[in-house]
């Protein structure tokens, strides 16, 4: 419809926020202080989702960055009740 446009990914920033955000969810999975990774990874998410309206991202870049997030986290939260019963 707008082929001259991109509406996702128009940088490599949202590449890397998305990654470092997936990592920190990772870590928070693993680690032993996990009050400690969730509230970093919390306020991570919430930064780097500012940091990318301000860098020019679209709404779209956003969505990604917390839904992977979230997912991830998900995931592991499966994982660990699973293992749990």
């Amino acid at each position: 419809m707008f082929p001259e446009n991109d509406i996702i990914f128009t940088s490599v920033w949202p590449w890397i926020l998305i990654a470092a955000s997936i990592a920190l969810a990772v870590l928070e999975a693993f680690m032993k202080k996990r009050a400690v990774f969730a509230i970093i990874s919390a306020v991570f998410t919430a930064c780097a989702a500012v940091a990318l309206l301000i860098l020019g991202g679209s709404l779209c870049d956003m969505l990604l960055l917390i839904l992977a997030t979230l997912a991830v986290r998900l995931l592991f939260e499966i994982i660990e009740r699973r293992r749990a019963k």
